[in-house]
């Protein structure tokens, strides 16, 4: 079985020692969350989309992930791991500011964005015939 792994870190100071935690996010080929966050609709007209939907989607999950607290700091996580981002979606123009991301995803279905995640889960427990997939390390 293939997979990509997205390691996610977060650096914490604490009495002047600084400790890495790191968050690892499996994507599994076969049944990978892009391909079912493909399906949900994108609430935004044509001249708005200049930040591909699926892009902001994968931030958002990583940075939930990582533990971020607001949009701003999702940003910056973002601006920090572009180039980690990078080996998954193309991030052309980059991580769009914390209130492009927070419009879209106010704008966003949650009921169908639960479906689809769902979805990518019961496909990923399939593939790896119910072995435990952590996701907040």
């Amino acid at each position: 079985m293939t997979h990509n792994r997205l390691v996610i870190s977060t650096t914490v100071s604490l009495d002047n020692n600084t400790f890495t935690i790191y968050n690892e996010v499996l994507l599994v080929m076969d049944s990978n969350l892009f391909n079912h966050l493909n399906d949900l609709a994108n609430p935004r007209v044509e001249r708005t989309k200049r930040y591909p939907l699926l892009e902001i989607l994968l931030l958002v999950v990583s940075v939930t992930i990582s533990g971020c607290d607001g949009w701003k700091s999702g940003k910056d996580f973002g601006d920090l791991k572009l180039a980690r981002l990078r080996n998954f979606l193309p991030y052309a123009d980059g991580i769009p500011i914390d209130d492009t991301i927070a419009r879209v995803m106010r704008r966003l279905d949650t009921k169908q964005f639960q479906q689809c995640f769902m979805s990518c889960m019961h496909s990923i427990s399939k593939v790896t015939e119910g072995e435990v997939v952590s996701f907040d390390g």
